[in-house]
Formats: C-alpha cells, structure tokens, sequence
C-alpha cells in the first residue's frame, strides 16, 4: 500500500497541474533555501518513503535504493531551454515549495510540517506521511 502511495506521489511530482493563472516568479529563483530544522535525511516507519534535504536539493527516497534529486532535473529542464522557478514559504514550522515548470504549465509542490526536532509530515496531495529524521 506504501509503495503504491509513493509511486502515486512521484507521478504527481511530474504531472501536477498548477490552479494558479498568473504566478509571480523571479528568473533567477531556482534553488532551494530550506530551514536548518527542515536539513537532513527523513524517512516513513517502514523506510520506504524519504526525503534527503541538503541546502540546496530535495532528493526523493525509495526504499533506501533509488535517490531522485529534484535539483538534477531542474538543471537538466534548464538546458534542454526549459524553465522552472521555486517559490518557497517558509515559517517556524513549516515549509513549502512550488516548482513551476516551463512558465507554469506543470508544477510541483512539497509542503512539510515540523512536529517536533525529529519529527515533520510531508503534506503531499495524496496523504499526510509523518517522516523521522535518521
């Protein structure tokens, strides 16, 4: 059930649609500014959905084996002539990202929630998953 849930959420990494008309970008937003609570590895209870979030990246975790950084396919979105632009909310305990995609025809969304020093949740649009860090 797990596996399907995350497979589900990697889909809609890719093909999320944006509700949003006219989303104010800068050009120069494509990096991510996370806050020092939100840094470090985190996984599920199972260890089969997990975040690994550098100052710079957010790299998708699945079972431990297959990483998927989110920074890499940005860059490589930017030299085949695309776009994608980051605009962040960040608070005391919580933080979330919209990546826009080629002018906002895709986009996509992470949102996490600080429980506690070791605990978030990762909001996605399918479930609430409560991540811990490693």
């Amino acid at each position: 059930m797990k596996k399907t849930i995350f497979l589900l959420s990697l889909i809609l990494i890719f093909q999320s649609c944006s509700s949003d008309e006219n989303p104010k970008t800068d050009d120069n937003n494509s990096t991510f500014h996370f806050p020092s609570w939100l840094l470090g590895n985190w996984k599920d209870e199972t260890k089969v959905i997990g975040f690994k979030l550098t100052t710079d990246d957010i790299v998708v975790l699945q079972a431990g084996t297959i990483e998927l950084s989110l920074k890499s396919q940005i860059e490589a979105i930017k030299k085949s002539n695309g776009t994608a632009d980051i605009i962040e909310n960040n608070t005391d305990s919580s933080y979330e990202a919209k990546i826009l995609l080629n002018g906002g025809q895709q986009t996509v969304n992470y949102k996490f929630v600080k429980i506690s020093s070791n605990k978030i949740v990762w909001k996605s649009e399918v479930i609430d998953t409560e991540l811990t860090k490693q």
